[in-house]
């Protein structure tokens, strides 16, 4: 919905986004209800690495002022693109009863397009060839998406080491077919799911593959990261460091994508963590691009006002 009422002439002429709950001037993001209020965009200032070799080019650096510099900030309990809607397990039209629910993942198809948007080639503009060197997902600076403590996702706890994957069966990510050891079975709904290419728009490639432990060619890949691995990481305290890359070392952030060994130096030999996850499923998850297909698989995740928050330090992949 915000794109329809922020991206227009007038709305990227002005820079500025701050939609209306009650659609009524003077009202923007719910001020005059304390929802929130339209307040001047800070970007993240810290180092960008060598993998930027056009400034000012790419959109998605200082993201998002290349579009916008003003846009809305909720308050304390509210939520949405106009602040109009309540944060997670809260309800009311003042957003002050909190409820236990099932809620719907309706934003899988939002972080499959972010994952497309933030790992595609820059446009460089009519005449020129795009350039494909980087990743802002992967290999880029950290970053907290939506500074919001209290939003969680659900996530595969995979330090089970071995050669087995718990949720591969079809209640879940789909079991292996029978038939063919790198696809999945008939039996699961994502059978027959098309893996979309984010490099040609409107194309389809095969259907999600999967051949666990099958990257024969790195025996090293061929297991799940040790518990002990995590809890090495989880004692980095500095988020990022310069520059800011993959070849960073003592840095969390890229820790956890898995450029480092355990302490935290960065070592190109090494594949840990979330890198060394997608590589063991092998197919589909071991493509960075397409990673997103496979997440779109998560329909329902229960929030309920009972549950406790994550603990600090807690990692999603």
């Amino acid at each position: 919905m915000w794109v329809s009422l922020c991206l227009f002439l007038l709305g990227l002429q002005s820079g500025q986004c701050c939609p209306s709950p009650t659609a009524m001037v003077g009202d923007e993001c719910g001020s005059n209800t304390g929802r929130g209020q339209c307040v001047t965009i800070m970007a993240d200032s810290r180092c960008q690495g060598p993998q930027y070799p056009y400034p000012g080019r790419d959109d998605r650096v200082r993201w998002p002022l290349r579009f916008f510099n003003i846009s809305y900030q909720h308050n304390s309990k509210f939520s949405g693109y106009n602040c109009g809607q309540c944060k997670h397990v809260l309800a009311g039209s003042n957003c002050d009863q909190r409820i236990c629910m099932l809620h719907y993942f309706l934003w899988a198809q939002y972080f499959v397009w972010s994952n497309y948007y933030s790992v595609s080639k820059t446009y460089l503009g009519s005449g020129q060839a795009s350039f494909g060197g980087v990743d802002f997902s992967y290999e880029g600076p950290g970053f907290d998406m939506l500074d919001d403590p209290t939003f969680a996702l659900p996530y595969w706890n995979f330090d089970i080491k071995g050669r087995e994957c718990d949720i591969c069966n079809n209640e879940l990510l789909g079991a292996r077919s029978t038939l063919d050891m790198s696809s999945i079975s008939a039996n699961s709904v994502f059978c027959h799911k098309p893996v979309f290419c984010p490099y040609r728009q409107g194309t389809e490639s095969s259907p999600i593959r999967r051949n666990l432990a099958g990257y024969v060619a790195r025996p090293m890949v061929q297991k799940l990261p040790e518990p002990q691995d995590v809890l090495n990481y989880l004692e980095l305290n500095t988020f990022d460091t310069p520059l800011c890359y993959f070849t960073s070392s003592k840095s969390f952030t890229n820790s956890i994508e898995g450029y480092s060994v355990p302490r935290g130096a960065y070592d190109p030999v090494i594949c840990s963590l979330n890198n060394l996850a997608h590589l063991f499923l092998n197919g589909t998850g071991g493509q960075t691009h397409l990673l997103a297909e496979e997440d779109r698989r998560l329909k329902k995740i229960p929030f309920c006002c009972l549950s406790p928050p994550l603990p600090k330090g807690s990692l999603t992949f």
